[in-house]
Protein backbone atom coordinates (compact mmCIF):
# COMPACT_ATOMS: atom_id res chain seq x y z
CA UNK A 1 0.00 0.00 0.00
CA UNK A 2 1.42 3.38 -1.01
CA UNK A 3 1.40 5.91 1.80
CA UNK A 4 -0.02 9.31 0.90
CA UNK A 5 2.53 12.10 0.57
CA UNK A 6 2.63 14.55 3.46
CA UNK A 7 2.39 17.76 1.45
CA UNK A 8 2.37 19.89 4.59
CA UNK A 9 5.78 18.61 5.66
CA UNK A 10 7.21 19.20 2.18
CA UNK A 11 5.76 22.70 2.19
CA UNK A 12 7.29 23.48 5.60
CA UNK A 13 10.72 22.20 4.49
CA UNK A 14 10.55 24.30 1.32
CA UNK A 15 9.97 27.53 3.19
CA UNK A 16 12.46 26.66 5.93
CA UNK A 17 15.13 26.67 3.21
CA UNK A 18 13.85 30.00 1.87
CA UNK A 19 13.40 32.28 4.91
CA UNK A 20 11.84 35.72 5.11
CA UNK A 21 14.34 38.57 4.76
CA UNK A 22 14.17 42.35 4.73
CA UNK A 23 13.85 44.28 1.48
CA UNK A 24 14.11 48.06 1.21
CA UNK A 25 11.63 49.63 -1.20
CA UNK A 26 13.78 52.76 -1.53
CA UNK A 27 16.72 50.68 -2.73
CA UNK A 28 14.61 48.64 -5.11
CA UNK A 29 13.18 51.82 -6.63
CA UNK A 30 16.70 53.23 -7.00
CA UNK A 31 17.80 50.06 -8.78
CA UNK A 32 14.88 50.31 -11.20
CA UNK A 33 15.65 53.97 -11.81
CA UNK A 34 19.33 53.20 -12.37
CA UNK A 35 18.72 50.36 -14.83
CA UNK A 36 15.75 51.96 -16.57
CA UNK A 37 13.64 48.82 -16.15
CA UNK A 38 9.91 48.99 -15.52
CA UNK A 39 8.18 46.89 -12.88
CA UNK A 40 6.66 44.66 -15.54
CA UNK A 41 10.03 44.17 -17.27
CA UNK A 42 11.72 43.27 -13.99
CA UNK A 43 8.92 40.85 -13.09
CA UNK A 44 9.25 39.13 -16.46
CA UNK A 45 13.05 38.93 -16.13
CA UNK A 46 12.86 37.18 -12.75
CA UNK A 47 9.83 35.08 -13.72
CA UNK A 48 7.63 36.57 -11.00
CA UNK A 49 4.21 38.18 -10.84
CA UNK A 50 4.06 41.88 -11.68
CA UNK A 51 1.72 42.49 -8.75
CA UNK A 52 4.24 40.95 -6.33
CA UNK A 53 7.13 43.09 -7.60
CA UNK A 54 4.93 46.20 -7.61
CA UNK A 55 4.04 45.56 -3.96
CA UNK A 56 7.73 45.40 -3.06
CA UNK A 57 8.56 48.55 -5.06
CA UNK A 58 5.80 50.52 -3.36
CA UNK A 59 6.97 49.42 0.09
CA UNK A 60 3.63 47.86 1.01
CA UNK A 61 5.55 44.92 2.48
CA UNK A 62 8.92 45.05 4.20
CA UNK A 63 9.97 41.42 3.75
CA UNK A 64 10.13 38.82 1.03
CA UNK A 65 11.56 35.35 0.57
CA UNK A 66 15.36 35.12 0.31
CA UNK A 67 15.13 33.36 -3.05
CA UNK A 68 13.05 36.19 -4.51
CA UNK A 69 15.46 38.86 -3.26
CA UNK A 70 18.44 36.95 -4.64
CA UNK A 71 16.78 36.70 -8.06
CA UNK A 72 16.16 40.44 -8.05
CA UNK A 73 19.75 41.19 -7.04
CA UNK A 74 21.17 38.93 -9.74
CA UNK A 75 19.01 40.53 -12.42
CA UNK A 76 19.86 44.06 -11.24
CA UNK A 77 23.57 43.15 -10.82
CA UNK A 78 23.66 44.13 -7.16
CA UNK A 79 25.89 42.86 -4.35
CA UNK A 80 24.27 40.09 -2.31
CA UNK A 81 22.06 41.54 0.43
CA UNK A 82 22.12 45.10 -0.93
CA UNK A 83 18.34 45.27 -1.36
CA UNK A 84 17.94 44.36 2.31
CA UNK A 85 20.43 46.96 3.51
CA UNK A 86 22.79 44.21 4.61
CA UNK A 87 25.30 44.05 1.76
CA UNK A 88 28.55 42.38 2.74
CA UNK A 89 31.40 44.78 3.25
CA UNK A 90 34.55 44.31 1.25
CA UNK A 91 37.78 44.21 3.27
CA UNK A 92 40.67 46.64 3.30
CA UNK A 93 40.77 49.52 0.84
CA UNK A 94 37.78 48.08 -1.04
CA UNK A 95 35.51 49.32 1.75
CA UNK A 96 34.01 52.75 1.04
CA UNK A 97 32.81 54.30 4.29
CA UNK A 98 31.79 57.88 3.50
CA UNK A 99 31.15 59.51 0.11
CA UNK A 100 33.57 62.39 -0.30
CA UNK A 101 32.28 65.88 -0.96
CA UNK A 102 34.05 69.01 0.25
CA UNK A 103 31.07 70.71 1.89
CA UNK A 104 30.29 69.17 5.28
CA UNK A 105 26.54 69.01 4.92
CA UNK A 106 26.79 67.63 1.39
CA UNK A 107 29.22 64.94 2.55
CA UNK A 108 26.46 63.49 4.72
CA UNK A 109 24.19 63.01 1.73
CA UNK A 110 24.41 59.62 0.10
CA UNK A 111 21.27 58.77 -1.82
CA UNK A 112 20.24 55.21 -2.52
CA UNK A 113 21.11 55.75 -6.17
CA UNK A 114 24.66 56.89 -5.36
CA UNK A 115 25.11 53.97 -2.98
CA UNK A 116 23.83 51.57 -5.63
CA UNK A 117 26.13 52.92 -8.34
CA UNK A 118 29.22 52.79 -6.13
CA UNK A 119 28.37 49.32 -4.80
CA UNK A 120 27.80 47.88 -8.29
CA UNK A 121 31.06 49.28 -9.63
CA UNK A 122 33.40 48.50 -6.75
CA UNK A 123 32.12 44.94 -6.27
CA UNK A 124 32.80 44.26 -9.94
CA UNK A 125 36.27 45.78 -9.58
CA UNK A 126 37.01 43.75 -6.45
CA UNK A 127 35.89 40.53 -8.14
CA UNK A 128 38.09 41.22 -11.18
CA UNK A 129 41.07 42.08 -8.94
CA UNK A 130 40.50 38.92 -6.91
CA UNK A 131 40.35 36.83 -10.09
CA UNK A 132 43.71 38.20 -11.24
CA UNK A 133 45.34 37.38 -7.89
CA UNK A 134 43.91 33.85 -7.95
CA UNK A 135 45.28 33.37 -11.47
CA UNK A 136 48.79 33.89 -10.08
CA UNK A 137 48.09 32.10 -6.77
CA UNK A 138 45.64 29.23 -7.45
CA UNK A 139 45.75 28.14 -3.80
CA UNK A 140 43.63 31.21 -2.95
CA UNK A 141 40.73 30.10 -5.14
CA UNK A 142 38.69 28.61 -2.28
CA UNK A 143 39.80 31.06 0.43
CA UNK A 144 37.28 33.79 1.37
CA UNK A 145 38.52 37.32 0.76
CA UNK A 146 39.50 38.75 4.16
CA UNK A 147 42.02 41.12 5.70
CA UNK A 148 41.90 39.36 9.07
CA UNK A 149 45.30 38.55 10.64
CA UNK A 150 46.50 35.22 9.35
CA UNK A 151 44.34 35.27 6.23
CA UNK A 152 46.28 34.37 3.07
CA UNK A 153 44.61 37.37 1.43
CA UNK A 154 45.96 39.89 3.94
CA UNK A 155 49.37 40.41 2.27
CA UNK A 156 47.72 41.13 -1.08
CA UNK A 157 45.22 43.56 0.43
CA UNK A 158 47.98 45.35 2.31
CA UNK A 159 50.25 45.43 -0.73
CA UNK A 160 47.75 47.09 -3.07
CA UNK A 161 45.51 49.39 -1.03
CA UNK A 162 45.95 52.17 -3.58
CA UNK A 163 44.20 50.13 -6.28
CA UNK A 164 40.89 50.15 -4.42
CA UNK A 165 41.18 53.82 -3.45
CA UNK A 166 42.03 54.82 -7.03
CA UNK A 167 39.10 52.91 -8.52
CA UNK A 168 36.75 54.61 -6.06
CA UNK A 169 38.07 57.99 -7.16
CA UNK A 170 37.31 57.21 -10.80
CA UNK A 171 33.60 57.52 -9.99
CA UNK A 172 33.94 60.44 -7.58
CA UNK A 173 32.60 63.41 -9.58
CA UNK A 174 34.44 66.00 -7.51
CA UNK A 175 37.73 64.36 -8.49
CA UNK A 176 37.02 65.25 -12.11
CA UNK A 177 35.68 68.73 -11.37
CA UNK A 178 38.76 69.52 -9.33
CA UNK A 179 40.97 68.05 -12.05
CA UNK A 180 39.80 70.39 -14.80
CA UNK A 181 38.23 73.42 -13.08
CA UNK A 182 39.63 76.09 -10.76
CA UNK A 183 38.11 78.97 -8.83
CA UNK A 184 38.73 82.55 -10.05
CA UNK A 185 41.18 83.04 -7.19
CA UNK A 186 43.15 79.96 -8.25
CA UNK A 187 41.76 77.74 -5.50
CA UNK A 188 39.40 74.78 -5.53
CA UNK A 189 36.26 74.88 -7.71
CA UNK A 190 32.75 74.93 -6.19
CA UNK A 191 31.37 71.79 -4.60
CA UNK A 192 28.74 69.62 -6.21
CA UNK A 193 25.24 69.76 -4.86
CA UNK A 194 23.72 66.46 -3.71
CA UNK A 195 21.64 66.34 -6.90
CA UNK A 196 24.70 67.01 -9.07
CA UNK A 197 26.61 64.28 -7.27
CA UNK A 198 23.80 61.81 -7.83
CA UNK A 199 23.57 62.46 -11.56
CA UNK A 200 27.33 62.64 -12.11
CA UNK A 201 28.04 59.46 -10.14
CA UNK A 202 25.36 57.60 -12.04
CA UNK A 203 26.85 58.53 -15.42
CA UNK A 204 30.47 58.03 -14.35
CA UNK A 205 29.72 54.53 -13.10
CA UNK A 206 27.81 53.68 -16.29
CA UNK A 207 30.75 54.87 -18.39
CA UNK A 208 33.43 53.04 -16.41
CA UNK A 209 31.33 49.87 -16.24
CA UNK A 210 31.29 49.88 -20.04
CA UNK A 211 34.98 50.79 -20.39
CA UNK A 212 36.09 48.17 -17.85
CA UNK A 213 33.83 45.39 -19.17
CA UNK A 214 36.80 43.47 -20.70
CA UNK A 215 38.47 43.50 -17.27
CA UNK A 216 35.30 42.42 -15.48
CA UNK A 217 34.85 39.50 -17.90
CA UNK A 218 38.49 38.38 -17.84
CA UNK A 219 39.30 39.48 -21.40
CA UNK A 220 41.78 42.14 -20.28
CA UNK A 221 43.95 42.97 -17.26
CA UNK A 222 44.08 46.13 -15.18
CA UNK A 223 46.98 48.46 -15.97
CA UNK A 224 47.95 49.16 -12.38
CA UNK A 225 50.85 51.45 -13.29
CA UNK A 226 48.63 53.78 -15.33
CA UNK A 227 45.95 53.79 -12.62
CA UNK A 228 48.52 54.63 -9.93
CA UNK A 229 50.03 57.45 -12.01
CA UNK A 230 46.60 59.03 -12.43
CA UNK A 231 45.70 58.60 -8.77
CA UNK A 232 49.00 60.11 -7.62
CA UNK A 233 48.19 63.27 -9.56
CA UNK A 234 44.62 63.63 -8.30
CA UNK A 235 45.61 62.98 -4.67
CA UNK A 236 48.23 65.73 -4.90
CA UNK A 237 45.53 68.09 -6.11
CA UNK A 238 43.52 67.47 -2.94
CA UNK A 239 46.19 69.39 -1.06
CA UNK A 240 47.03 72.08 -3.61
CA UNK A 241 44.99 72.91 -6.71
CA UNK A 242 46.88 72.51 -9.97
CA UNK A 243 46.43 76.23 -10.63
CA UNK A 244 48.61 77.14 -7.67
CA UNK A 245 51.45 75.19 -9.21
CA UNK A 246 50.90 76.58 -12.69
CA UNK A 247 48.62 79.54 -13.29
CA UNK A 248 46.41 79.29 -16.40
CA UNK A 249 47.37 81.51 -19.31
Amino acid sequence: MVKPTDTRRTHRRKWRDDPWVAIKARRLRAALDYTGLTVSELAAAVADRQQTIDTLVRGKVKRCRLGRRERLERELRLPSGWLGGEARELPGAWLRRVPTLRRREAARVSSALVQLAEARFIHQCAAAWQREIVASEPALADVPLSDAPGSPWQPYLLREPDVGFALFDLTNPYTWRRRFLIAPDGGFPPDLTPREREEATRHLVAAFEMLFQPWFTGKAMLNRAALRDWWKQVTQERVAPASRRRRPQ
